[in-house]
């Protein structure tokens, strides 16, 4: 239960971020934004500020929990009380017809807390039938401003993708390093062993891949280098620390039977193992920021990549058949951000910046209803006839409820799918 807790903070996190670049980037258009809602589903909390006839403000919270009824604070004159929500018909005349408008013109916009936190959305006023788009609705701007809302979305993911790999890279990444780097620092190296040459030592010594080497012969080792560098003697005494029981045990190699080079690289040479450095990898800010968008801006090659090879894994029977034995969906999000947060913050900022560059690039597709597609269809429009765009409006409806149909079936499958693998294993 907590891992799904974690899973829908972080997504409900960058889904956020998403959707308040629309926000802010509306905001600078001078467009009004009816609602923002963080989550979907019924409202847990809301909050909307509102301008009094006195020049003052207040502020209006509202939840399920005290039904059809507010809680008002006014802040110039320092009050708290409660009300009950005023429902306004169009119908009941001119003057209702007016007071809507009034409201609209006083009224901020509506900030909304919903339990389901993967969704989110920022929901702008709509020009009603026959009418005039107001000045402060997003249809009365221009196409440039409404494509520039649109992309200011995926663009504050992908600069919250940039933002997370500085991070990652000044504060440092685990990775396998030449030793002395000519650009950043080294920490923390270990000599890890990587893998072994030979199942004898692995069964009758318990030498795994993974194991850190802390001392050849008594003599206290760090890297690679200086692992090859005590090498001395016919029987070598390895002090190994062990990755499962993270206990130290000291065994020991025969090398008399080896040929080659005694003084570098023996132990593979002799067919037992092979040793690398492994470090945490620390880079100057700068040079972090310039990683950070290098690694941004290829990305969707690398995203793209990795579907082709799962779809073609998909046409492959025997891989298809390992698929039914995995998690999919959901579950698998929570097993990966499970397995992440385990691991340590570093590897759980890795995940959430694919996350963030999954929803970054994937809005970018011209599909309805995602970002790219709204741009193609505003694109579109400024060109089209009357005609033309009764017939996009149309298609654009059509489309949206296929989308949202595929990705209801998929979650519907998908739930399914990891349940009876659950109840099965």
């Amino acid at each position: 239960m907590l891992w799904i807790i974690v899973a829908a903070l972080l997504l409900g996190t960058i889904i956020t971020i998403h959707e308040f670049g629309h926000y802010l980037a509306a905001c600078a258009c001078g467009v009004k934004a009816e609602v923002f809602s963080i989550g979907i589903g019924p409202r847990i909390v809301s909050w909307q500020s509102m301008l009094e006839d006195d020049g003052s403000t207040i502020w209006r919270l509202r939840s399920t929990l005290i039904g059809s009824r507010f809680v008002y604070f006014n802040m110039k004159h320092r009050t708290v009380g409660m009300a009950k929500i005023e429902f306004i018909n169009k119908d009941d005349g001119q003057e209702a017809v007016e007071k809507i408008k009034e409201l609209e013109r006083r009224e901020g916009t509506e900030w909304i807390l919903a339990p389901i936190l993967i969704y989110g959305y920022v929901q702008f006023k709509a020009t009603p039938k026959d009418e005039d788009p107001k000045p402060w609705m997003l249809e009365a701007k221009p196409l440039w401003q409404r494509i520039f809302v649109d992309l200011a979305g995926p663009a504050m993911n992908l600069i919250t993708a940039v933002i997370g790999f500085t991070v990652l890279f000044s504060v440092g990444i685990n990775s396998w390093y030449i030793e002395d780097p000519v650009i950043g620092t080294i920490d923390n190296p270990t000599a890890v062993i990587t893998s072994l040459t030979s199942e004898l030592y692995e069964g009758e010594l318990g030498l795994s891949a993974g194991d850190q080497i802390v001392a050849v012969n008594g003599i206290d080792v760090a890297t690679a280098s200086q692992v090859y560098d005590s090498l001395q003697g016919d029987v070598i005494g390895l002090t190994v620390l062990g990755t499962e029981d993270n206990v130290s045990r000291v065994v020991s190699l025969d090398t008399r039977n080896c040929t080659g080079n005694p003084e570098r690289n023996l132990l593979a040479q002799c067919g037992v193992l092979k040793v690398k450095t492994n470090a945490i990898h620390k880079f100057p800010v700068h040079y972090s920021f310039a990683l950070g968008v290098s690694a941004t801006s290829v990305s969707p090659v690398l995203v793209a990549g990795s579907i082709i090879n799962a779809s073609k894994k998909l046409m492959n029977k025997k891989e298809r058949k390992k698929l039914s034995g995995s998690y999919v969906g959901v579950t698998a999000i929570v097993n990966h951000v499970s397995k992440s947060a385990q691991k340590g913050w570093a590897d759980l900022l890795s995940l959430a910046i694919t996350f963030s560059l999954f929803v970054g690039w994937g809005n970018l597709l011209p599909i309805p209803p995602l970002d790219g597609g709204q741009i193609v269809r505003q694109a579109t429009e400024k060109v089209a006839g009357p005609r033309l765009k009764l017939v996009l409006n149309h298609s654009w409806v059509v489309f949206t409820l296929l989308f949202i149909l595929m990705e209801l079936s998929f979650l519907i499958w998908s739930s399914f799918h990891d349940l009876l693998l659950w109840l099965t294993s």
